[in-house]
């Protein structure tokens, strides 16, 4: 009987915190809903639905592009948790398999937004345990996509070309020459980096090997890994960001069918995208049209994200040194400078 009235209590707390988070429109701790179902779900056996677990998956990254930077980190680390609960138990290969997958889609898409914030210490932690799960599991093109994925966002981030470099290199070697989403993630890659020293020749062989490697994957599903997909609108989003970060004219068109494929409703991608503009505008030395063009955009979309402090660190750096001392240019930085926080759990 004591057990029980434990149970209860524990139940109780748990609706308890349920409301109180639903009430402030904060983040549901992790367990929650678990804990208040447990019941039920002990009475049904707790099955284990790993197409559940693969549309929930699949789901997050559409959330993550229509919501500000960090607002989906209660819910990640809170699926994590219960994977990794799951994970614990006898399980046959194929589920045991199919967890290690959803652990690292997790893991990685949870590394995302903390870069993303800026807790690169903490993401280090969060890409490892997603390319370790992903190795475990077998699913080679998802060991592959969290390589090129975790070079994507070091970029970004500004880390180390040594660093960036080497993720590349590991997401190119696993490829080999089989077409895969890391792999075009890691040749766009490349492509930015060399774009962003300025190196045309070598920016235009790296998006030549980007668009060859998604051509190979149109229509065949090569593109889609379990938390993620590469297509058409990411290898214009590249282009763009290529073309405009070169100064060549051919940036506008590559704008605008970028801008064209995304989903209405799209935040983070969509602002950097006009911020890529406003970054071409300045280039022609269009300078009061350019920063008014950034300032909205921060203004329409989402301000915060490490991609958007990148982005308008090259707007400014593109400026004429007396240009930079502009009220304009100093609201730029003041709107990306504080990083957006969020409750992790």
């Amino acid at each position: 009987m004591k057990k029980l009235q434990g149970d209860d209590d524990v139940k109780r707390r748990a609706a308890i915190q349920l409301l109180t988070a639903i009430g402030a429109g904060t983040a549901i701790p992790p367990g929650v809903i678990e804990t208040i179902l447990s019941g039920v779900e002990d009475v049904l056996g707790n099955r284990l639905d790993l197409d559940e677990w693969e549309r929930i998956l699949h789901e997050y990254p559409r959330q993550m592009n229509q919501r500000p930077v960090g607002s989906m980190i209660g819910d990640l680390a809170g699926d994590f948790i219960t994977v990794g609960r799951l994970l614990k138990r006898s399980h046959a290969v194929a589920e045991r398999t199919g967890l290690l997958r959803m652990s690292a889609g997790l893991a990685g898409l949870l590394a995302v937004e903390l870069d993303d914030l800026g807790e690169w210490r903490v993401a280090e932690t969060a890409w490892s345990t997603a390319g370790r799960s992903a190795d475990a599991s077998g699913d080679r093109n998802l060991a592959i996509w969290v390589r090129g994925r975790q070079a994507q966002v070091a970029n970004y981030a500004g880390k180390s070309d040594r660093v960036i470099s080497d993720l590349v290199g590991e997401a190119q070697y696993r490829a080999g020459k089989a077409p895969s989403n890391g792999l075009a993630r890691a040749h766009a890659t490349t492509a930015i980096m060399a774009a962003a020293r300025g190196d045309d020749t070598a920016a235009h062989a790296a998006l030549n090997d980007c668009k060859a490697v998604t051509g190979k994957m149109a229509g065949t599903g090569a593109g889609n890994v379990v938390c993620s997909g590469w297509g058409e609108k990411n290898m214009w989003w590249t282009e763009a960001y290529v073309l405009a970060l070169l100064g060549d004219q051919r940036a506008g068109a590559a704008l605008d069918q970028a801008l064209a494929l995304y989903p209405s409703g799209t935040l983070g991608a969509v602002t950097n995208l006009h911020l890529m503009r406003a970054l071409t505008l300045v280039k022609d030395r269009d300078i009061d049209h350019g920063l008014a063009y950034a300032l909205a955009a921060l203004e329409d979309g989402d301000a915060k994200g490490t991609m958007r402090r990148r982005l308008v660190g090259q707007i400014v750096d593109a400026l004429p040194e007396k240009a930079r001392t502009l009220p304009e240019a100093r609201e730029l930085r003041v709107l990306t400078s504080h990083r957006a926080r969020t409750a992790v759990l």
